[in-house]
């Protein structure tokens, strides 16, 4: 290298993307081989708060297509972009409708003439785009974009969506196959149900068609919101396949999440143990309960390599497969997991379908679901003991093959009269739901005081100052996150693991009664934004400003990173320590082995606890208040929303809805009002095809 030559920095995106953003930065000139952007784009993407890496997979792009003229060039980058950044938004295609595209395309920079010029493009027909033909393609063409059912994919979503779409179709397809014994294993776990405080926990009739649905099906749909007793019909589906004599060791249970599988593991385990008696077949299946895994594990991902060891060439070995909060779930994980599941097993798929979908591509669960209220009548009805609600009409007189797989739980066991607060939470998320912005402020509880908060049902507190907001932010401190003093030396004491990882049970229980403060309430926030005051890292930074003050430790540098006590959360997989992004867990003092006590982050693991030391700043942090993704899979009794302190796109229908059902008790909702009504007006954006699909097939073959 010559002495003159500077070198090129290495990037994530590789020294062509550096190579890209210095170029950028001096405004060369474009040639065949490197196109110019229009500046009016890189301004827009700028102000979406999207990194550079969007500009240049554009660029990449346009560089396949040499020769463009210019207004063509123009045009094609602002169409990349809006495609990309839709993608990147969670859709997995662009519909082209002027009145779906055009505002994207002006939020872009591109103007009249640019979208003319587009339009052009895209309605001529193919082998008349010129240059752009490299790039637009249709149908199972292997170009970049392909042009599907009037909307714009990227290959790569195209191919992963209809590859779902057939997968599906499939198993919707199949006719129902009862298994031999059904009725009589049906009948006798209905007559012994498991019990809650309250008695007995005998199911509706709509809960008694999930179950029959997933016993008949080689794909079954569950749909119900918070307290609609998906729990229930997991055990009692469990309970009638021990009865028929299926192997435990064939039947996988599974959650996207760790915590979504611990608490799925705990709600079976909680319901087995409240069978009286308990024998025969039900205390087998408590005995020897198939583990619910993370969904990455049964599928056998590794992360070294990027891949999956199953798939439709070395499908699970277990026969029923039944998953828990299936609307977290993307296309790609979709994907595999239909691709993994045996063409003769059973997949069950359990989830709310008006929750907030997936981090990343796709709405794969609320598309399985069908957009009319009801659901058709099933051809195993006969079976059901309890009264059904009202159904739809006969599944055979519908093209849409989703009415003959999905069920959805419309009544709630939250709501009574011994439970006021729960069904004034439902209410809540029901308005939500139907956008009824009016109803709901005249439902809730309005406080004009953090003082007033009684931590009861739904209660807002308008807040459109700093000085209120810090107000209930403090009164949220002393009320729900203050330990009490016998927790406060339960924070202090020194907890001490054997070789083998275990504590003592006295040691145990301290821990799970810390566990237990901690986890009963949380702070919930619509963005993460280090520089929006009502993102977690301002409350946070708030919460344990308050901490600290506790403890007698002054802010600022001096501060430690972390405090015993504390509430951590992982911010990124650490594979080999078996730690996921989202894992919560404590800061406190360990001694291992028989070295010297230290800080270590404490986390609970089935059947015990485990400690780490909290060497990477970077993985780990104070966790008082989190996002509302991150709480998706969780429960608590009191929970407070903080709304942003101005209304944006993030903040949605699909988010409140989120963030109201993970109170059991109370939810404070802190926040101008009209950002509330805002939210509620503005439903989640994501286009998907995967539900399209389904619905257009005119051919029905299932008597379902």
């Amino acid at each position: 290298m010559s002495a003159s030559r500077r070198p090129v920095r290495l990037w994530p995106w590789g020294t062509v993307a550096a190579a890209f953003s210095e170029a950028r930065g001096r405004s060369i000139a474009s040639s065949a081989r490197d196109p110019r952007l229009p500046k009016s784009l890189a301004e827009a993407v700028a102000s979406f708060d999207i990194d550079e890496g969007l500009l240049y997979e554009v660029w990449e792009l346009l560089r396949c297509a040499p020769g463009l003229e210019p207004q063509s060039q123009a045009a094609l980058a602002y169409l990349a972009a809006a495609c990309l950044l839709s993608a990147r938004r969670g859709s997995t295609r662009l519909p082209l409708e002027a009145s779906q595209i055009d505002p994207i395309l002006s939020q872009l920079g591109a103007h009249r003439g640019d979208r003319a010029h587009l339009r052009a493009l895209l309605n001529a027909k193919p082998g008349e785009r010129g240059g752009a033909e490299t790039l637009l393609g249709s149908g199972d063409e292997y170009k970049p974009f392909i042009v599907d059912d009037g909307c714009l994919y990227l290959h790569r979503m195209r191919s992963f969506e209809t590859r779902l779409a057939d997968a599906l179709r499939a198993r919707m397809d199949t006719p129902p196959d009862p298994p031999p014994g059904l009725a009589a294993a049906f009948d006798e776990v209905l007559a012994r149900p498991a019990r809650s405080d309250a008695g007995p926990m005998r199911l509706s009739g709509e809960q008694e068609r999930a179950v029959l649905a997933a016993l008949h099906l080689p794909l079954a749909v569950i749909t119900g919101g918070p307290g609609t007793g998906k729990t229930s019909i997991v055990v009692t589906l469990l309970r009638v396949l021990a009865r028929m004599g299926v192997a435990l060791e064939s039947i996988a249970l599974a959650a996207p999440t760790g915590k979504a599988a611990d608490r799925m593991e705990r709600s079976i385990e909680r319901a087995l143990k409240s069978i009286e008696p308990l024998e025969g077949a039900d205390r087998a299946l408590l005995e020897r309960c198939p583990k619910p895994l993370t969904l990455h594990r049964l599928l056998g991902y590794s992360p070294s390599g990027d891949r999956f060891r199953h798939h439709e060439n070395n499908p699970l070995a277990e026969r029923v497969v039944i998953v828990d909060e299936c609307s977290m779930i993307d296309l790609f994980l979709m994907d595999r997991l239909l691709r993994s599941v045996d063409s003769r097993g059973r997949l069950v798929l359990l989830g709310d379908a008006d929750q907030l979908p997936s981090v990343e591509a796709g709405a794969v669960f609320r598309d399985l679901v069908p957009e009319r209220g009801g659901v058709g009548a099933k051809s195993w009805d006969g079976l059901v003991r309890a009264p059904l609600p009202p159904s739809g009409p006969a599944v055979e007189s519908t093209a849409d093959l989703r009415e003959g797989v999905a069920v959805r739980l419309t009544r709630s066991y939250r709501q009574d009269d011994r439970d006021p607060e729960g069904r004034q939470i439902l209410d809540a998320a029901a308005l939500v739901v139907a956008g009824s912005t009016g109803e709901l402020l005249t439902r809730v509880t309005r406080r004009e005081s953090a003082g007033e908060v009684e931590f009861r049902g739904v209660e807002l507190v308008p807040a459109t100052s700093p000085a209120q907001r810090d107000a209930m932010i403090e009164r949220w401190f002393q009320a729900r996150v203050r330990p009490a003093p016998e927790l406060s030396e339960l924070c202090a004491r020194t907890y001490r693991f054997d070789d083998e990882g275990k504590v003592p049970e006295e040691a145990r229980e301290a821990l799970e009664k810390l566990a237990r403060h901690f986890e009963r309430s949380r702070v919930l926030c619509v963005t993460r934004g280090e520089g929006r005051v009502t993102g977690t890292a301002a409350i946070n930074g708030s919460l344990r400003g308050l901490w600290l003050e506790m403890l007698g430790i002054p802010e600022g540098r001096k501060a430690p990173p972390f405090t015993l006590g504390e509430p951590v959360m992982v911010e990124r997989n650490d594979y080999g320590r078996g730690l996921y992004n989202g894992d919560q867990g404590l800061m406190l003092k360990v001694q291992e082995h028989e070295g010297r006590a230290s800080a270590r982050a404490v986390f609970a693991r089935r059947g015990g606890w485990a400690a780490y030391a909290p060497d990477s700043a970077e993985g780990l942090s104070v966790c008082f208040a989190m996002t509302v993704h991150k709480a998706q899979g969780s429960e608590y009794d009191s929970v407070l929303l903080v709304l942003p302190d101005e209304d944006i796109p993030l903040l949605t229908r699909e988010i409140l809805y989120t963030a109201i059902t993970r109170a059991r008790r109370s939810v404070v909702i802190l926040g101008d009002p009209e950002v509330l009504e805002a939210g509620v007006g503005r439903p989640l954006v994501r286009w998907s095809g995967v539900g399209a699909r389904l619905a257009k097939v005119q051919k029905r073959r299932r008597a379902g």
